[in-house]
Order: C-alpha cells, then structure tokens, then sequence
C-alpha cells in the first residue's frame, strides 16, 4: 500500500473549454527527455480517431501517464487504450487518467469529471488529479470537490507551498 507521507507533489490539472471547434488540441504536455517521469495533458473532444491514436502515441512519445478530458466513448468504456492502465468511472467518463501498467497506484476518488490516483513513482508517492470543468454546466460543484481534495491532502499542499 503507498503510503502518504511519501507524497511529494499534487497535481492539480483541469480545462475550462470555450470553443468546441478543435477536433483535438494538445492543453499541457511536459516531455522532457531527461525527466524520470513524463506526461501531459490532452482533450480528445470525443474524436473517434484521435482516441483510438492515443495509446500509438502514448508509447511512442515514451509518455508514463497523461490525463485526459472528453475521450471517444464506446460502450462505457475509453476506446483505443488497452495495453496501458485506464482509470475512470465505467458509463460516460470524461477526465481519465491513463498510465504505464509498471507504474502502482491507488485510485482514491473517481467520478465522471475527477479521477484522483496516488501513483508509486520511482519510491515516490504522487497525488494525480485530473478535473473536467463542463463548459456548460455549473463550476461550483467541480470546486468543491476540489477544495475537499486539498483538505485530504493538507501536508503534501503545504510542503508544495514551501518549495515555491
């Protein structure tokens, strides 16, 4: 079991969207190539193909994780990702965290539009969030989730804090 006084870092990453016109836009992405751990950040905007090209490209831009917002579902389920860790809520997810299988994690909240992970990290626990803030839809109940998140984690906030 990962233990949470080893926590580091907390993520906290969402997307407030205005337009919906782009098919698919890269948000975020920290890819470095010295970096023991990379990911990012990417909305599908339910595109069938770009959701089916995300695992090709997970592994190919050698990612460990990235979080994702409005994939392409198909039955319930994210499509396209099968070989990679694929955490969500079963039905109409829209924040998905997908990772590398070697990577352990304990899911510790997952909802339709927050999915909270704390990943085993190279002996490091990291809290991983990723939040979808529906355009249309009311903002306060995504913040209060959120607000809720911090008081779970109130060292690893204030550690974080501390290093800035």
């Amino acid at each position: 079991m990962l233990e949470a006084s080893n926590t580091k870092y907390v993520f906290v990453s969402w997307i407030l969207l205005e337009e919906e016109l782009i098919m698919v836009k890269m948000v975020f992405m920290f890819n470095s190539s010295t970096s023991l751990f990379r990911g990012g950040l990417l909305n599908l905007n339910h595109c069938t193909a770009a959701s089916l090209q995300l695992e090709h490209d997970i592994l190919r831009l050698d990612l460990d994780m990235i979080f994702v917002t409005e994939p392409y579902v198909a039955e319930g389920h994210v499509a396209g990702v099968t070989s990679l860790s694929n955490v969500y809520e079963e039905g109409s997810p829209r924040a998905p965290i997908i990772l590398k299988r070697h990577f352990n994690f304990v899911p510790i909240l997952i909802s339709k539009d927050i999915v909270e992970i704390n990943v085993n990290v190279y002996n490091v626990n990291i809290i991983c969030i990723c939040v979808y803030c529906p355009p249309k839809e009311p903002l306060l109940p995504v913040l209060e989730a959120l607000s809720k998140i911090i008081q779970m984690h109130p060292n690893e906030v204030n550690q974080e804090k501390s290093m800035s």
